[in-house]
């Protein structure tokens, strides 16, 4: 049993910049204590199962950052069965060292992590545990949105096209949170016409279907470039990923505006187009 005034926090970890800046945020708020980082490992290749990043930098990563790895080893293939059991053992594990939060700046991992509840719903040795952990998930917009002591820079407000992923708006039902958040650091933030509609990277859409996929970015991009915003923001790596290969303005994760807006460096994807700073 862990009886800290303090907040006991789990970062979800994808190991690239967005989770670098909002772990360095969050160790600016004394009533928080970062736990450790959470990542799944595919065994085979000994890379994260969700984007390739050798486990030897993860494991560095973790020893800048003095924390524990929470390592979640996933076979290749991985089988729904498999893949459910490892996560059984993240929830006991979560909820046996008092975790409070999990921060995710993934909006897909943060949706399959808020349906744990639902995913072990019929398991009556994980049920309870699994529950739980799906209330403790939070969206960085959710945690960003809740901080008081943020001090912004002030500069000429950049036009920001947002594109709501599928898995924070439908997925989470989160909606004004990230919009709020990028208006309030300086931003002219605007929607996207059918912002409701996919980018057609959708997990793994855009491998297994690509045409289709391929209908669908350049039906958003269209609609893009009738707003034609000095940047775009995305808080899911596979939107960003599909929406610029298709483009030439920046596309960016929500947090890295935030980092800048808050004194960071300037976005490196805004910097290489020569886009005013």
């Amino acid at each position: 049993m862990y009886d800290s005034p303090m907040k006991r926090v789990l970062m979800s970890w994808s190991s690239g910049k967005d989770s670098a800046w909002a772990l360095h945020l969050l160790r600016r708020d004394p009533t928080l204590e970062i736990v450790g980082l959470l990542t799944t490992l595919n065994t085979e290749f000994q890379r994260v199962a969700m984007h390739g990043t050798r486990r030897s930098v993860l494991e560095a990563q973790a020893e800048a950052a003095q924390l524990p790895l929470w390592v979640v080893p996933l076979p290749w293939p991985c089988s729904n069965e498999i893949y459910e059991q490892r996560m059984a053992e993240v929830c006991d594990r979560a909820i046996g060292e008092g975790v409070d939060a999990i921060l995710t700046t993934v909006s897909g991992c943060g949706t399959t992590m808020k349906d744990y509840g639902f995913m072990f719903r019929a398991e009556p040795d994980v049920a309870g545990d699994a529950a739980r952990v799906s209330g403790l998930v939070r969206d960085i917009s959710e945690f960003i949105s809740e901080i008081k002591y943020l001090k912004y820079v002030v500069r000429r407000p950049l036009a920001v096209a947002y594109h709501a992923a599928c898995s924070l708006q439908h997925g989470q039902k989160i909606t004004a949170l990230p919009k709020d958040m990028l208006s309030k650091a300086g931003f002219a933030v605007t929607d996207i016409p059918e912002g409701h509609i996919c980018c057609g990277s959708a997990g793994t859409y855009n491998v297994l279907q690509p045409e289709l996929a391929n209908r669908l970015r350049d039906r958003k991009i269209a609609h893009i470039q009738v707003i034609a915003p000095d940047l775009i923001a995305a808080g899911n790596i596979g939107c960003i990923t599909q929406i610029a290969a298709g483009i030439g303005i920046p596309v960016v994760h929500p947090i890295e505006l935030i980092d800048w807006a808050t004194g960071g460096p300037a976005p490196r994807a805004l910097e290489s187009k020569g886009r005013p700073m």
